[in-house]
């Protein structure tokens, strides 16, 4: 449900190279988690959270950005990203709140199709 004009609004106003959307993803941990110095306790944290900003595989990119992509050789999204930070040109991330799910593993898929369905 995410209005691809709103990410490429999001790179024209900040003056990107390329613009990678993201989305806070939430990790929960069930179990107590401990941290040790040697064999002594050190901290004991009762199943805690951790918040990631993690890819939606949503770019923009310039198409100044395709140059820096080799005609001869494969290239992935986030070696190009680097390549293009590397050469000091400006990489910024759009966050999404909008509905996403990353289709990549079978039950994201069928989550999806349900999710989708018109009845």
């Amino acid at each position: 449900s995410f209005n691809l004009i709103n990410i490429l609004k999001f790179h024209k106003e900040n003056n990107a190279m390329a613009t990678v959307g993201v989305r806070s993803y939430e990790l929960n941990v069930p179990f107590g988690v401990i941290s040790k110095k040697g064999i002594e306790l050190d901290s004991f944290h009762e199943k805690p959270s951790f918040s990631y900003l993690v890819n939606t595989g949503i770019y923009v990119l310039n198409p100044d950005a395709l140059s820096y992509i080799p005609s001869d050789k494969y290239i992935d999204m986030p070696n190009l990203l680097e390549k293009i930070k590397s050469k000091r040109k400006k990489v910024v991330v759009c966050p999404i709140h909008e509905y996403w799910l990353d289709v990549g593993r079978p039950e994201s898929l069928e989550k999806a199709n349900n999710d989708w369905i018109v009845s």
